[in-house]
């Protein structure tokens, strides 16, 4: 679908294949911001600055160095990482503490809706929300993440363990709610 022509197209700015891009990729776009984003509203602003930057900037793209959608992808992540710099300048500092899960049933990993971890994550404080998009999501190193979010490494792992504590407190407690449900039947 986006050969050489189609590129050619959007770089020349034909309003029609700007249209099918935008339809063919809000969707996901959106939902990569969302995830940066707690709040939708930003994510609409993101995906809004990420599609004005995807089109002031085509004609830099070269399709021999990346997939088109991998470098709108990247547009998308840069432009969530901008806003959540504009919002917070200092990201929250937090103490190492253990990975390892511990007393969760193994059914429970089964159960949970992808939609559930979705709504997890956003839940996230926005320092462990980053990091945890940035390294899981997005496979970023501890390196790349700290020099993205002007931090340390230590705290780029600090923050990805505190995410990952934090998120299996919420699995915890959903297994423990589960526990009880299946009790009652």
């Amino acid at each position: 679908m986006f050969d050489s022509h189609y590129i050619e197209d959007l770089k020349k700015g034909n309003p029609s294949v700007q249209k099918e891009l935008v339809d063919f990729f809000s969707g996901k776009m959106l939902s990569i911001a969302r995830r940066y984003l707690a709040d939708d509203h930003l994510a609409y602003d993101v995906l809004q600055e990420s599609w004005i930057a995807i089109f002031n900037n085509i004609k830099t793209y070269k399709e021999e160095i990346a997939p088109i959608e991998a470098w709108i992808y990247r547009i998308v992540v840069n432009q969530s990482l901008k806003e959540i710099k504009k919002r917070k300048r200092k990201i929250e500092f937090v103490a190492e503490f253990a990975l390892e899960p511990e007393g969760i049933a193994p059914e429970i990993l089964d159960t949970l809706q992808l939609e559930m971890l979705f709504k997890y994550v956003c839940e996230l404080p926005e320092g462990c929300r980053e990091v945890f998009n940035m390294y899981v999501f997005d496979e970023y190193s501890h390196k790349e993440i700290a020099e993205q979010l002007g931090i340390n490494e230590g705290t780029s792992r600090s923050q990805l363990n505190r995410a990952r504590k934090l998120l299996m407190e919420k699995i915890k407690t959903m297994d423990h709610v589960l526990i009880k449900k299946y009790e009652a039947v």
